[in-house]
């Protein structure tokens, strides 16, 4: 459930709000979503999902969709190689080129330094696994509590604005309850269009 223990108020979700006089301690406003009993444990070990955040290959690789390598190559391996698209597409490039958010959004909200949820998604996608705690300490108009209930991440934000966490709130409200196969493929389709429209 929504929990606003300032003004005793319930939304029905999963979710609660805590006051800043809340007995936990920590962030004003703490936003969260714990489905999994225990605590969580600090490792070494990290996250990295490669195939969830590909991107389409460019037309000229899917032109010439298998060429063989050299044995220098660092494919070849001392050893000639035959080079084959991955089924998912190529990895993804070392700058994500995706649009600010703009008025005509079904996602955007006053804030004034609003993320676009497909940034997030491909950050949450490669970085954890489902199941897996999402933190946003400053969660602003909520969009990573947006995209960690979009793919079915645990998460937990904070914010000290009350109007910003009523934002989140109601954006939370609005997720899509898809697959996460489909959100993928979403963004892809969006990254296609996109590039369809360029003129250089």
């Amino acid at each position: 459930m929504w929990y606003h223990s300032y003004t005793k108020h319930m939304i029905p979700r999963q979710e609660s709000v805590a006051s800043p006089r809340d007995e936990r301690g920590g962030c004003p406003w703490l936003l969260e979503r714990e489905t999994r009993k225990g605590s969580e444990t600090r490792t070494r070990q990290f996250t990295f999902n490669i195939d969830a955040v590909r991107i389409p290959y460019g037309n000229h690789t899917l032109k010439y969709p298998e060429h063989p390598q050299a044995a220098s190559s660092q494919y070849g391996r001392g050893h000639p190689h035959l080079w084959q698209p991955h089924p998912h597409g190529a990895k993804p490039r070392d700058v994500l080129e995706i649009p600010t958010t703009c008025n005509g959004m079904h996602e955007k909200t006053p804030h004034p330094t609003q993320k676009p949820e497909e940034l997030l998604r491909k950050i949450v996608l490669a970085s954890s696994n489902p199941g897996d705690l999402i933190l946003d300490p400053f969660i602003g108009s909520g969009t990573t509590a947006v995209v960690a209930e979009q793919l079915k991440r645990r998460w937990k934000g904070c914010d000290i604005s009350v109007e910003y966490c009523r934002w989140a709130v109601e954006r939370l409200e609005l997720v899509e309850d898809w697959p996460i196969e489909r959100w993928i493929l979403y963004d892809q389709e969006n990254a296609r269009r996109r590039q369809s429209i360029r003129y250089f």
